[in-house]
């Protein structure tokens, strides 16, 4: 462009509308980060909270198989138990039995009597943890003599 022509009056401002529109898609993408960010955030919050729940239900589990082997009394049996943030709670029914035994404490050396009404050595372990709203349950089945023999995540 030379000195002292004029320039297009077509042209002028466009710049800025381009400029305007970079913006606009800049700053749209920008929000589609943040959102994607805050999801993430929260799925690894739920993820982090549904491991806590696992490992309190564990926790339960590995105290109730104590019991059964003769370490302590099931006086904490049906009430929650606190694991850290988390609560546990463990119930025994028989495996075979529709029936189930609610007592509040049992001995050591009747612990697997109590629970097994059939008298076939089976007992049916269920263990519950909980936090806040994330909710993780355990199934296992314990053989007098045998110990836990399996064990499964129930939804």
């Amino acid at each position: 462009m030379k000195r002292g022509e004029r320039i297009d009056t077509e042209q002028r401002g466009s710049i800025i509308n381009i400029v305007l529109l970079v913006l606009v898609i800049l700053t749209l993408i920008g929000f589609v980060l943040i959102r994607s960010a805050r999801i993430d955030t929260r799925i690894a919050a739920n993820e982090k909270q549904e491991t806590t729940a696992f490992h309190a239900a564990d926790a339960g589990l590995s105290r109730a198989l104590n019991m059964l082997e003769g370490n302590g009394d099931g006086s904490w049996l049906g009430s929650p138990q606190s694991f850290g943030d988390a609560t546990y709670l463990v119930t025994m029914t028989d495996y075979t039995s529709s029936s189930s035994s609610s007592i509040s404490s049992v001995s050591s050396s009747s612990a697997v009597y109590s629970y097994d009404i059939d008298g076939d050595g089976y007992i049916l372990i269920r263990t519950t943890g909980t936090i806040n709203k994330a909710t993780v349950a355990v199934e296992a089945i314990y053989q007098e003599g045998t110990g836990m023999i399996s064990w499964r995540e129930v939804e």
